[in-house]
């Protein structure tokens, strides 16, 4: 649970942090507790109630060096995300068994559900740590991070709800391009959001036979469009990697 409780603010945690993790230990958390920890996590960063008296202006953060720590944990997470994301796509189109049934003979991509809801979670895990790192200013850029975590939890529990995945992607490019002039983000970085959204999209179209292209697409075709997205997690994890230390753009 230490991990959980390090996304809350330090100013909260000198304060509430041993009686909370005393409360914790009279009741193991359940999975519904452990998500409303973190949903309490980010409220606490949104709206500071608490504060050290040294601490700096709303929308920043009070503790750099312990926030950091945080952050670049987040992003390479993020960036196990995208090895994750190539796994479970490459399980489901060239490594899964072949099998026959009613719909003719197909591989069975079911095994590859794991890794895809893996490679989602990570994803929801770099983008709180933007949502630690950007200030209250970067409200669009805030707003598509925030929509952007259930959309892709529920999108990748069931990768045929198209809508899901609509307002998942819609929201990353909010997030991207809210993001544009905050100090740890690039513009090559939206760039990477944005190509990746565009490669999920064609990925889709095409799975789905929206877009014909004329003949049957090979597995291992589809695999490479399917690597057009990794820059998705590549830009959300590497931009927080290299933050230090943690300190919003104005």
């Amino acid at each position: 649970m230490s991990a959980l409780i390090r996304l809350y603010p330090r100013a909260w945690r000198e304060r509430y942090e041993d009686e909370f993790l005393a409360l914790l230990e009279a009741r193991p958390p359940t999975i519904g507790d452990r998500l409303d920890i973190v949903r309490a996590a980010l409220d606490a960063r949104m709206h500071p109630q608490v504060r050290r008296p040294e601490a700096p202006e709303p929308g920043h953060v009070d503790d750099a060096p312990d926030d950091t720590v945080v952050v670049r944990r987040l992003g390479y997470a993020a960036l196990g995300g995208g090895v994750s994301w190539l796994l479970a796509w490459w399980l489901a189109t060239v490594g899964a068994t072949v099998v026959y049934d009613g719909y003719g003979p197909h591989r069975d991509g079911s095994s590859a559900l794991p890794l895809l809801l893996l490679a989602a979670i990570l994803l929801v895990g770099g983008l709180i740590g933007h949502l630690i790192v950007l200030p209250a200013s970067r409200r669009a850029a805030r707003i598509g991070a925030i929509a952007a975590i259930p959309f892709l939890l529920l999108w990748s529990a069931g990768p045929w709800n198209a809508w899901f995945g609509l307002v998942a992607l819609g929201s990353l490019g909010v997030f991207a391009v809210g993001s544009i002039g905050a100090t740890h983000w690039s513009v090559a970085a939206t760039s990477g959001v944005v190509g990746g959204i565009l490669g999920i999209v064609g990925l889709g179209l095409v799975t789905v036979g929206l877009v014909n292209i004329g003949t049957a697409v090979p597995y291992e075709v589809l695999l490479v469009i399917t690597a057009a997205a990794t820059p998705i997690w590549l830009a959300v994890g590497g931009s927080l990697i290299r933050v230090h230390p943690v300190v919003p753009a104005a």
